[in-house]
């Protein structure tokens, strides 16, 4: 049980939510560098989404071996809406990598349909881990102190619109930003073109440092708090 709480934590604490930061903002991030032939925030992405799936299925398996193969009781009414929630998220994170390997082309006329479908289950599989994480905390098995528990818990909770929100000032403001300087093509030379193309370029490098230092914070909090949780659960008598 406890190997179970931990490779979850970390998937969907960690993994999952750098993934869908790196896939949201960072699309256009590092245009000029590939791995392996891939766009950097398609492979980062694929990577740590990638991870999340197995991780969660390991950790499905083991709580299958620990359950031996029963399901929660409806008498324990946290631990049966746990597993409800939990095998919904286990369920989409099982289906999203199949989902990827039959998308459609970029330029094709319904590649939207697998946009939305992938976002949709991605961010809902996301928010019910919260959830999960949530009811996890008065499992009798772990005889939690709250107050630790619940510290850690608000201040993710707290985190993550915050973090969202930074994300999406900063796109809003460079995109005020470049609009307003706009270069405008000077019929009598091309010199005004040159400036403000350089002047577009300082602009995103300057973005996208911006972004890659908050995303950096991300991941230290991130790793920070799902370490605090995994310590407390290795604690639990």
């Amino acid at each position: 049980m406890k190997a179970h709480g931990i490779l979850m934590i970390f998937a969907w604490i960690v993994c999952a939510s750098t993934g869908i930061l790196v896939a949201r903002y960072f699309k256009r991030t590092w245009s000029n560098r590939k791995i392996c032939n891939k766009a950097i925030w398609f492979a980062i992405h694929r990577t740590l989404m990638a991870c999340v799936a197995v991780l969660t299925v390991i950790s499905f398996i083991l709580i299958l071996i620990y359950k031996q193969g029963q399901w929660a009781s409806k008498l324990h009414q946290g631990e049966y809406a746990h597993s409800i929630i939990g095998i919904i998220v286990i369920s989409f994170a099982f289906i999203q990598p199949f989902i990827a390997l039959f998308r459609c082309n970029p330029q094709d006329h319904y590649r939207f349909l697998f946009n939305y479908l992938h976002a949709f289950l991605g961010f809902t599989a996301f928010i019910l881990s919260i959830a999960a994480i949530f009811l996890a905390m008065f499992f009798p098995h772990f005889n939690f102190q709250l107050n630790k528990e619940w510290a850690i818990l608000v201040s993710w909770i707290c985190w993550l619109p915050i973090i969202f929100i930074i994300f999406e000032l900063i796109e809003i403001y460079f995109r005020k930003y470049s609009t307003s300087n706009s270069f405008q093509a000077n019929d009598r030379n091309g010199n005004q073109q040159v400036k403000d193309e350089t002047l577009e370029n300082e602009n995103t490098i300057r973005k996208d440092r911006i972004k890659g230092v908050f995303l950096l914070l991300h991941i230290i909090i991130a790793v920070g708090l799902a370490l605090a949780m995994i310590i407390l659960i290795g604690e639990a008598k």
